[in-house]
């Protein structure tokens, strides 16, 4: 099982159950630490299906600093079709995290 994916300055940290509540605590302070924490609440948390995980949400750093959230979902094995989503901080806006956390997650998004 992935538990992180490394791209130059971008590492993506996969969320699951056991770390989910630190994760939130990670997002408190930020001016929309509010809006974050419900987006990581409705669309970042693992789903499972027939027993086969199908969502997979991390939370991202770039270099070393809290930039947001990014998302890998299947929506069926059979067929090979999924998606990728990202969500980032106000404060990390224009610093290329959607570029790079769009081409980490399509990657993975290959090879799941």
């Amino acid at each position: 099982m992935i538990k992180g994916l490394y791209s130059d300055s971008l590492t993506l940290f996969l969320i699951d159950e056991k770390n989910v509540d630190e994760v939130r605590s990670m997002f408190r302070g930020f001016d929309d630490s509010e809006e974050m924490i419900l987006e990581l609440n409705q669309n970042y948390l693992p789903e499972h299906e027939n027993g086969k995980r199908v969502k997979y949400g991390f939370y991202t750093l770039l270099n070393d600093e809290l930039a947001g959230m990014s998302l890998v979902g299947i929506d069926s094995f059979k067929e090979q079709k999924g998606y990728t989503g990202a969500d980032t901080f106000l404060h990390m806006r224009g610093k290329g995290v959607a570029r790079e956390v769009s081409l980490t997650c399509f990657i993975l998004h290959l090879n799941c």
